[in-house]
């Protein structure tokens, strides 16, 4: 057992009992309090603690973690007499849970639940912390054929077969296994792909395949807590769904973590260190107040332009903003790196395509690099490649109406690539 640094684990139950408000739900004609639980929804926390240093890291299962949502769970962390200046929030981005946003067109949360989830999330991450202890730690990689690039091979209309071809995708999922001095084991693993299985039932609440992952390994006694890092997934599907998927993926999941898991080597280095940077994304175009004003007319108009649920509130919102006065011309992110031992965690905002996530791979050269996408300022959406906004496409062109108010700039993905590298090289070099 290392003396130099602990670790602590602890998850605290997040399911709406009512106002059980998913994206989908009310497409499925379902009333908030007849939206059938099918599996438990959490927020799990891993704390890591040194002499000098204490990071936690926590994932909730939700579609998206807001900057919002993120700075009042901090807020009330920090209420708690702890230190709050090293957490990274993600979230794993199932699609049948609360939205942890307020999406245009969708209505939003409920305070009560919205308190609720502070509440539970903050509860799991102060007993992470109490929890830690001496631990030994290793890591491990392998590869599964889960994932589909939507984009060149095609959405969920069209694949449904693990057969499919892939496209590009990052097929590694990276795990962290944790044995701590009482006995307890801890699987944290990273994987990207969006938790899609259960879009045909709309109406449901779920964790989807990343739930099952982590019941499969904790039920089989192979760990006593698992967490999920929602990898770079903005274009990648996984590519099952419907009745069963969920499950079935969530076994291939487990089967991969568990071969990662035997063959992790332990980590020969004791440092924890963490670092961060702001980051300003550019948006590519804000309207003045009078084109606002015409494109809300146009909206409204008998079959005006962009009918679709979200585009009249997305207007109404455009405008109330703009006569507010001044707004950035940009997003400001945050972008956040954890080396532990050999292993470096990087946290990234929104839905970064896999092309990014795997640039950042290729580019530092580590071994052990957990590329955490779906982090802190969920809001701003997408982030394409450059080369992306020339093809267009829904995550180009539509999500940009139902996300925020604003569409990323195409140098944004450069932008932020840069900025993971020189968080992740410097806190290496340290």
């Amino acid at each position: 057992m290392t003396d130099s640094i602990e670790v602590g684990f602890a998850a605290a139950d997040i399911t709406p009992e009512t106002n059980r408000q998913t994206i989908y739900h009310r497409l499925g004609d379902c009333p908030d309090g007849t939206v059938p639980i099918l599996d438990r929804l959490f927020a799990r926390a891993t704390a890591f603690r040194s002499d000098d240093c204490l990071a936690i890291w926590a994932s909730l299962d939700i579609c998206v973690l807001s900057t919002v949502l993120r700075d009042r769970i901090v807020a009330e962390f920090g209420q708690q007499g702890m230190q709050a200046d090293q957490v990274s929030l993600s979230s794993t981005h199932t699609h049948s849970a609360p939205t942890g946003h307020n999406f245009n067109g969708v209505e939003p949360m409920s305070e009560e639940y919205v308190s609720t989830l502070v509440d539970q999330t903050v509860h799991a991450m102060r007993r992470a912390v109490e929890n830690a202890q001496p631990t030994e730690i290793s890591f491990g990689e392998a590869t599964v054929d889960l994932s589909v690039n939507r984009r060149q091979i095609g959405r969920m209309s069209v694949v449904n077969d693990l057969a499919s071809p892939t496209g590009l995708v990052d097929s590694e999922v990276s795990i962290a296994k944790i044995r701590q001095q009482d006995g307890k084991t801890g699987l944290l693993f990273n994987y990207a792909a969006h938790p899609l299985t259960m879009c045909p039932e709309k109406g449901v609440i779920s964790a989807d395949f990343p739930g099952r992952v982590a019941a499969i390994l904790c039920r089989q006694g192979v760990a006593d807590h698992a967490q999920f890092f929602q990898g770079c997934a903005g274009n990648v599907n996984v590519k099952i769904s419907g009745e069963g998927a969920a499950d079935r993926a969530g076994r291939i999941l487990a089967d991969a973590i568990l071969e990662a898991a035997d063959s992790a080597g332990p980590a020969t280095s004791c440092e924890l260190r963490t670092a961060s940077e702001v980051v300003h994304l550019p948006w590519a175009n804000i309207p003045t107040l009078e084109e606002a004003r015409q494109i809300l007319a146009d909206v409204r108009a008998p079959g005006g332009k962009g009918q679709a649920f979200y585009k009249l509130p997305w207007a109404e919102k455009l405008v109330r903003t703009l006569e507010a006065g001044p707004i950035p011309d940009h997003a400001e992110v945050l972008v956040q790196a954890m080396k532990l031992g050999d292993a470096v965690y990087l946290a990234l905002p929104g839905e970064v395509f896999a092309e990014i996530g795997l640039e950042i791979k290729q580019r530092t050269g580590l071994e052990h690099l957990f590329v955490v996408a779906y982090s802190n300022n969920g809001e701003i959406g997408y982030v394409p490649t450059a080369e992306t906004f020339k093809e267009g496409g829904m995550e180009v062109d539509a999500s940009p109406f139902y996300y925020g108010l604003f569409q990323l700039a195409p140098e944004c993905g450069e932008i932020l690539t840069e900025s993971a590298l020189r968080v992740v090289l410097n806190i290496c070099a340290s």
